[in-house]
């Protein structure tokens, strides 16, 4: 069977990045999977495996879209909060209207609903498969969508496969606070960072901290470092560095 996945992909947003990884190794490593096709905005993933095959939204014609839903047995859209406003894409609801005229499998994988409202609940009722990652979302599911053939709860997808974290997790306890990560969102303005700082610098001064940004979203206008660029002028420079 062939799978046809999408989200907020090839965004640089690096949850979601972790969401593609997890589900093309997950997807690609299965005997009965014969292609995984992925679609998303920049196409900068590894190639992982003959089975997995990315396609750039912004030069995929209409017509080969629609025959990679052909192709397709099932159509996923994988991972996140679902904050679709109080009415459902219309895109998301041809494609699953689509779909359903083909006897293609429609779902969702790992989202979570608390963004939903009930002039949304239309996009997820009557699908093949709704998996969600909270117990909120999947009471929700429970409660409203009557029609849905199958309803799981799980995780997050960036979590799908834990052994991907083994090589980045300390084996030695640690009592001092050398290096702390911190990251935050780039829409967010001066009088946060000046906020961030306070909680900062006495964590700095008692252990000489070295505060690490690193952006977790990236791109000529959505990059965290925007905010990033705003807490550092409250920090010490020597004990703050700004990472890509």
């Amino acid at each position: 069977m062939n799978i046809l996945l999408m989200g907020y992909y090839g965004q640089r947003n690096i949850g979601d990045d972790l969401f593609v990884k997890q589900l093309t190794n997950y997807f690609s490593g299965k005997s009965n999977v014969g292609k995984v096709f992925v679609l998303c905005k920049e196409d900068y993933y590894p190639q992982i495996s003959e089975k997995v095959i990315y396609f750039s939204e912004s030069n995929l014609p209409k017509l080969k879209k629609l025959g990679l839903i052909l192709r397709s047995d099932y159509i996923f859209w994988g991972g996140g909060t679902l904050n679709i406003g109080s009415s459902p894409p219309k895109n998301l609801l041809r494609l699953k209207t689509l779909s359903k005229l083909m006897s293609k499998g429609f779902g969702f994988l790992g989202v979570g609903l608390e963004g939903s409202n009930s002039e949304s609940y239309p996009l997820f009722d009557k699908c093949y498969l709704l998996y969600l990652r909270d117990k909120y979302s999947y009471e929700l599911a429970l409660n409203h969508f009557k029609n849905t053939q199958f309803i799981c709860l799980g995780g997050d997808l960036a979590f799908l496969e834990l052994s991907f974290y083994e090589p980045f997790i300390a084996t030695k306890n640690r009592s001092e606070f050398k290096n702390i990560s911190f990251s935050g969102k780039y829409w967010w303005g001066e009088g946060r960072g000046e906020f961030y700082a306070k909680q900062l610098i006495p964590v700095i001064e008692k252990y000489n901290s070295v505060i690490h940004l690193l952006p977790s979203h990236v791109g000529d206008e959505t990059n965290d470092n925007q905010f990033h660029e705003l807490l550092r002028k409250y920090l010490p420079e020597k004990n703050c560095q700004l990472h890509s």
